[in-house]
C-alpha cells in the first residue's frame, strides 16, 4: 500500500468521523454552546406531520413543560402538553380540534393552558392542572367565545388574565375569578385594534400593571406596532 493511498485513507476516514459526530447532536460543537444540553430527545418527529405554534414554561420543581400543536393538513389538529420527567418527555394532555395554544405558570409551578377550540365555533379553553387529582380543570365555563389567540399571564398574587382576538380582530383582556369561577372583562372589550396578522403579546409586571404588544391593521396593507397597557 503507497503512502498516497495511505493518505487518501486517513482523510476520508476523517471525514466520515467529522459527519457522525457532527449529526449525533442538534447543538453546535463549539465554545459557545459548550454548557447547553438537548434535553431528552425529540418532542415531535413525523414526516407527515409538523409541530407549530409552540409554547414553553416551567412547572412544579423546574421542570420543563411544553404545549405545542401538530398539523396534518388545514383542519386536523390537535394540541398536546408534554413535561420531562428527567429522562423522557411524557404526555399530559392531548387535545383533538385544538389550535393556538398556550402555557403558563403561576409562583408554585402550576401551569394553565388556553387554546382555541376550533369545532365549537371559535371558543377559547382555558384549564388549570390539578397535580392532586392529575387532572385538567376548566375555568370558567363556556364563555369565552369567538377568542382566537388565547395568551394567559399570571401576576405576582397568582391572579390569571386571558387575551385575545375577538371575531372581529380586536383585543379583549379578562381575569379569572376563582370564587364564581367566571371571567370578567378589564377595562373594555375589544379595547384595542384591529389586529393584523402578528401575533398578539401579553405581559403582567410585578407592579399588577398589564401591557399588551399588537400590529394594527391600517386598512391599507400597512401596519403599526403598538404597546398599550392598563393600570389597575
Amino acid at each position: 500500500m503507497n503512502k498516497k493511498y495511505i493518505s487518501l485513507l486517513c482523510v476520508s476516514l476523517l471525514f466520515i468521523f467529522i459527519f457522525l459526530t457532527g449529526c449525533s447532536s442538534t447543538l453546535r460543537s463549539s465554545s459557545n454552546s459548550s454548557n447547553w444540553e438537548v434535553v431528552g430527545t425529540s418532542l415531535f418527529d413525523n414526516l407527515s406531520a409538523s409541530a407549530i405554534n409552540v409554547d414553553l414554561a416551567t412547572i412544579t420543581g423546574n421542570v420543563p413543560c411544553v404545549f405545542y400543536q401538530t398539523t396534518i393538513n388545514a383542519t386536523t389538529r390537535t394540541a398536546i402538553v408534554k413535561k420531562f420527567n428527567g429522562t423522557n418527555w411524557i404526555v399530559m394532555e392531548s387535545i383533538a380540534n385544538a389550535w393556538d395554544p398556550n402555557i403558563a405558570s403561576d409562583t408554585d409551578g402550576n401551569p394553565a393552558i388556553a387554546y382555541l377550540q376550533a369545532n365549537t365555533g371559535s371558543q377559547a379553553v382555558v384549564k388549570h392542572y390539578n397535580s392532586t387529582t392529575a387532572t385538567w380543570d376548566s375555568l370558567g365555563g363556556a364563555t369565552l367565545v369567538n377568542a382566537k389567540q388565547p395568551i394567559l399571564a399570571y401576576d405576582k398574587n397568582d391572579n390569571l388574565y386571558v387575551a385575545y382576538v375577538d371575531g372581529s380582530n380586536y383585543i379583549t383582556v379578562k381575569k379569572y375569578l376563582s370564587s364564581s369561577n367566571a371571567w370578567t372583562t378589564v377595562g373594555s372589550a375589544g379595547f384595542a385594534g384591529p389586529v393584523s396578522d402578528m401575533k398578539v403579546q401579553f405581559k403582567v409586571a410585578d407592579n399588577g400593571t398589564l401591557y399588551v404588544l399588537y400590529n394594527k391593521d391600517n386598512g391599507d396593507s400597512t401596519s403599526s406596532l403598538y404597546c398599550v397597557r392598563y393600570v389597575p
